[in-house]
């Protein structure tokens, strides 16, 4: 993301949850995850000077995407465009106090 936006889009709630699927653990956004991230590319439609940020949370093993990847992955996959401004931070990421 290379070029200033002038504002941000922060999609809420977002959750995600384990699946076992054939004895594997599958993570996947919640529903209303979903909803929000597709809400989100609606609203950057309209106005494509915005960017998305999504602040989401880590709470599975570091081997499984995290809910930050999970719903960068849906906006870009809604929007159709890996060049979409969007941009995740998580706890593996971001610390507020720099710890």
């Amino acid at each position: 993301m290379a070029e200033k936006v002038k504002g941000w889009i922060a999609p809420y709630p977002y959750s995600s949850n384990i699946d076992v699927i054939g004895g594997e653990w599958q993570p996947r956004l919640s529903v209303l995850s979903q909803m929000s991230a597709d809400a989100a590319v609606l609203a950057w439609q309209q106005d494509t000077d915005l960017g998305i940020v999504v602040a989401g949370e880590t709470l599975y093993s570091s081997k499984f995407p995290n809910t930050t990847d999970l719903m960068v992955e849906r906006i870009k996959k809604q929007a159709g465009s890996d060049d979409i401004p969007v941009t995740g931070i998580s706890r593996l990421s971001y610390t507020p106090s720099g710890d």
